[in-house]
């Protein structure tokens, strides 16, 4: 057998084997290394879209939390008497609240006659 590898003909193609497969390797690998880059990729593009989605559903709840406190103190003078009850006061005061939050800038305040 170790005579016949020794033939001409056996080593081109013994050596066309090892061409082959050292191509093939070498392909496979750079194949794996662009799949484990993406997947790199991904999962940091992954994590920043995540930190990006809880500072603004932070901030959003912080806006609600705020709006919410100034419709609780709203509601506390008027109990106290230091607001006037009627219909125009209220609706001015909410709707001074309602443009300083930006959360609500989509949420319109809507009156009794439907305006």
């Amino acid at each position: 057998m170790l005579a016949r590898i020794r033939e001409p003909s056996s080593q081109i193609i013994v050596l066309a084997a090892v061409a082959a497969a050292a191509v093939l390797g070498s392909f496979a690998y750079e194949r794996w290394s662009a799949y484990d880059s993406a997947v790199a990729r991904a999962e940091r593009d992954l994590r920043s879209a995540a930190g990006l989605l809880a500072e603004h559903a932070d901030r959003t709840f912080e806006a609600v939390e705020e709006t919410l406190g100034a419709v609780a103190r709203l509601r506390d003078d008027l109990a106290a008497g230091r607001v006037a009850g009627d219909t125009e006061t209220l609706h001015r005061y909410l709707k001074a609240i309602h443009g300083a939050s930006p959360a609500f800038k989509g949420i319109g305040l809507i009156g009794a006659d439907g305006w």
